[in-house]
């Protein structure tokens, strides 16, 4: 038997919200995808340890196609498509940039999705205290709710990998000296 919240329409400025901030996310992926890949044409070098056996493919122009596509594409991938968990990409300013107003459109989306679970949250009925761990158990572990799933799906962006979409990539500031990760 479906839950209340089930069956209580979605608010169609949540959905607009929605489909808004991926939109502005999207676009602005592809933009950081072009500006990063003009930066190899442009000579800053990139070193991606987790791509290839040796430097030579550790610092090649595959390994930079790699690093743009893990730092931008947001669907869930096949096990076949792994992301790349290591690099440093040297960018322009610009590209610096348009990857700031690319994590910001990540952070807006979000904020999207939070206010449907809020939505949801506010519009269930009084759940028990176990229902409500699991609920949030399941929630911390990425996993949709009913509402956000219908949210998602009347956007047709259902295949999105949330934790890709909120992962922010990380701007070192300029002459850095010394970089290192376990």
């Amino acid at each position: 038997m479906p839950r209340q919240t089930d069956c209580k329409a979605l608010p169609h400025d949540l959905i607009f919200t929605l489909s808004d901030t991926f939109q502005k996310m999207s676009e602005l992926g592809f933009a950081v995808a072009s500006a990063l890949e003009s930066d190899h044409i442009a000579g800053y070098p990139a070193y991606i340890p987790t791509h290839g056996n040796n430097d030579t493919e550790h610092t090649s122009h595959e390994a930079r196609r790699m690093a743009i596509r893990s730092m931008t594409h947001l669907t869930i991938q096949p096990s076949s498509h792994r992301t790349l968990d290591a690099g440093i990409v040297c960018s322009s300013p610009d590209t610096v940039i348009a990857v700031s107003a690319y994590n910001a459109a990540k952070d807006a989306f979000k904020q999207a999705v939070l206010d449907i679970r809020r939505f949801q949250k506010s519009s269930s009925t009084s759940a028990s205290r176990i229902t409500r761990l699991i609920e949030n158990e399941i929630r911390d572990k990425g996993y949709r709710s009913e509402t956000l799933r219908r949210a998602m799906n009347a956007v047709r962006i259902a295949d999105l990998d949330l934790k890709r979409c909120y992962t922010r990539i990380r701007i070192m500031p300029p002459n850095l000296e010394v970089f290192s990760w376990t």
